[in-house]
């Protein structure tokens, strides 16, 4: 690869440490700087400060597969928290939850729980609640019998790439 001129394009993953394609495969180590060939690569950087030369070739990555998942109804306020799933299947990602209620008591969302999710792995995100919205929670139970949490989730790449999953959680006692 270094040195080399490939004579298709290659798949460069700093993130898994790899370069496939072109003229074979390759184990890369401490790289992360990357100028590519004249053929359609693709490079995925990592979590150094790449400087990423896309060459003549190269494509830009511009997707990012999330999936979030949880408990239509939870038990918020036994458990004092929201229990999410989320997912990266094909690399890491930051997922940044951030949520608000439907209620007119709770005014401010939740604070934004912030989470690292390696590539492949599904990860378990607990949000807590404060001592102020689990009494409004409890209150509205109470008055209303019916409260809800709606979920948005924003996972970003390393090349930058957002997506955003909305949920609503149904809040049980």
């Amino acid at each position: 690869m270094a040195g080399t001129t490939p004579s298709s394009g290659e798949t460069i993953d700093l993130t898994a440490g790899t370069a496939i394609g072109g003229d074979g495969s390759d184990t890369l180590h401490n790289i992360a700087n990357v100028i590519g060939s004249p053929f359609a690569d693709m490079v995925i950087g990592n979590v150094e400060a790449n400087n990423i030369d896309p060459g003549a070739g190269t494509a830009t990555d511009r997707t990012l597969a999330f999936a979030l998942r949880a408990a239509h109804a939870q038990r918020v306020l036994r458990q004092k928290r929201l229990v999410l799933k989320v997912a990266c299947p094909d690399e890491a990602c930051t997922a940044i939850v951030g949520t608000t209620g439907s209620l007119k008591g709770l005014r401010t969302g939740i604070d934004p729980a912030t989470k690292r999710i390696t590539a492949g792995t599904v990860q378990t995100i607990k949000v807590r609640l404060t001592g102020a919205q689990l009494r409004t929670l409890r209150a509205a139970l109470r008055v209303h019998k019916r409260a809800t949490l709606k979920v948005t989730v924003n996972a970003v790449d390393a090349a930058g790439n957002v997506v955003t999953r909305t949920l609503r959680v149904k809040v049980k006692r």
